[in-house]
């Protein structure tokens, strides 16, 4: 009997030490996201309508956005669309409960227009010029959501069916990438897993706008580079892993333009991978100006489009960015200030409701806020996990500095170009979400993890930090956000 216990208990532990973080991410991220991606009403995600017109334009083969002169002569960016997929959003009552939290979602009109949709093919012949506010993103983030609506129209399906399939299209592409992400780091991959498992990570997840695409790509980015920063491994830089690094460089720099500071990694990969000093400095060299060269490329087209837009459609929330750089160099005090104020002070929709709270989990228009012991129990659940993370041993402490100074400069890098197109002079920086930090997470607190104490190296640590352990926490957490998105919406 005894041998019997002895010999489940090894199974057992056999059957642990094959589960990796990386198959646990999986697992949740498909498991979760599909559920969300039916449980969250469609349009109730941050910007998806402007965000499902850009994946539509882009799924007719429109690489940039158009610019028309409406009636009143003024510039107006958007896309051709047909008449049922503008109106979409106004079927499927999206406006009626958005920010409205005592209004549920009615059932019955998905029901009606879901059954209308599987016969109702859209017909071009009736098209409008829809607005959108995507006109500055290149075609990268809305892949996938333009492959799923190019799908659904192949097979005749209507607006509503290829809104389902974009969505389940970078629901995939997201899991996708971030379980490469989280199988390629050599450290921190808890930290991948958490964060892109945290509830905003897989509501965004599910929606069609940008934001998924970019927080994987940018995760997968920054796992190879720390694969590349280690140090002691002995292997030279060889064709193949030069030509994965530009390749993804070359992803990342049509992103978001903040996140092309993270370019700045390649500094951490250390002088022992080049046979010579001359290649390390070549590699660091041409890494930098191709990056910058390509996000120029599709940048400067994109600019001139939407600042023509911009300032023909008179004054709004985009103010005068050279005016504002103008303000940043003369007044560098203020700008600080202003930087200080919008990361620790500025509310978006009320007390209590900052970048940490948005970061960890504000879903729908910003309105879905859990309880806040929900947030604290996130906050201290993954700071817990930096503090007892197996660090990295690996990476010199110059790589490690590197890290987390590349993660410092690409989050000033986003709230600075929130505040760029603030009014001249702003206090603060209207506009700025936590979930715009999100792809720099992983990096940031990996680089602030411990430096290898030796009693963080415990048992009760490794399983604190384990697949298994970290997987339940967060399944749990997932569990308890889809209860409360069901209240939100339905009950």
């Amino acid at each position: 009997m005894a041998s019997n216990k002895q010999k489940s208990g090894v199974q057992a532990a056999g059957l642990a030490s094959r589960i990796r973080e990386e198959h646990v991410f999986l697992a949740l991220a498909l498991l979760f996201g599909l559920l969300w991606v039916f449980l969250i009403p469609p349009f109730q995600l941050p910007d998806e309508e402007s965000h499902f017109i850009r994946a539509w334009s882009l799924s007719d083969g429109s690489l940039f956005i158009k610019t028309v002169k409406g009636p009143d002569g003024k510039l107006t960016a958007g896309g051709y669309m047909p008449v049922d997929v503008v109106e979409l959003p106004d079927a499927m009552g999206a406006r009626m409960i958005r920010r409205n939290p005592y209004r549920k979602y009615d059932f019955s009109l998905f029901r009606e227009f879901v059954g209308r949709s599987f016969k109702m093919k859209p017909d071009y012949s009736q098209r409008v010029f829809a607005k959108t506010s995507a006109e500055m993103y290149s075609p990268i983030p809305y892949l996938p959501q333009a492959v799923g609506i190019i799908a659904g129209r192949a097979f005749g399906a209507g607006p509503l069916i290829c809104y389902y399939l974009a969505r389940i299209s970078v629901m995939l592409a997201y899991a996708l990438l971030v379980f490469l992400a989280v199988k390629t780091t050599p450290v921190g991959k808890n930290l991948f897993m958490i964060v892109g498992l945290l509830p905003m990570s897989v509501a965004l997840s599910v929606s069609v706008g940008a934001d998924a695409i970019t927080t994987g790509v940018v995760f997968l980015f920054t796992a190879y580079m720390l694969r590349l920063s280690l140090a002691d491994t002995g292997q030279p830089l060889t064709r193949g892993r030069i030509a994965a690094v530009f390749g993804l460089l070359a992803v990342v720099a049509l992103l978001k333009q903040p996140y092309l500071v993270l370019a700045l990694l390649v500094l951490a990969v250390p002088a022992e991978r080049f046979r010579k000093r001359s290649s390390r400095y070549l590699f660091v060299a041409s890494a930098l100006l191709f990056t910058l060269a390509v996000s120029a490329a599709w940048n400067i087209p994109a600019i001139a489009i939407t600042t023509a837009y911009r300032h023909d459609t008179g004054p709004s929330l985009i103010g005068n960015p050279i005016g504002q750089v103008g303000f940043i160099a003369t007044h560098p005090l203020d700008y600080l200030s202003a930087l200080y104020n919008g990361i620790f002070h500025y509310r978006l929709q009320g007390e209590g409701r900052g970048l940490i709270r948005q970061f960890l989990g504000l879903l729908g228009w910003l309105d879905l806020v859990f309880p806040a012991f929900f947030y604290y129990f996130l906050g201290f659940f993954l700071l817990a996990q930096v503090l007892f993370s197996q660090g990295l041993p690996h990476i010199l402490p110059r790589g490690r500095a590197i890290m987390f100074l590349t993660s410092l400069a690409t989050a000033v890098g986003v709230a600075t170009s929130m505040y760029l197109v603030n009014p001249v002079g702003s206090d603060t920086i209207i506009g700025l979400q936590g979930r715009y930090f999100t792809p720099i997470a992983p990096l940031a607190l990996a680089a602030v993890s411990h430096l290898g104490i030796d009693a963080f190296d415990s048992t009760a640590c490794k399983v604190f930090r384990g697949p298994l352990f970290v997987g339940a926490v967060m399944a749990v957490a997932l569990s308890f956000a889809t209860w409360y998105i069901g209240l939100r919406y339905y009950y």
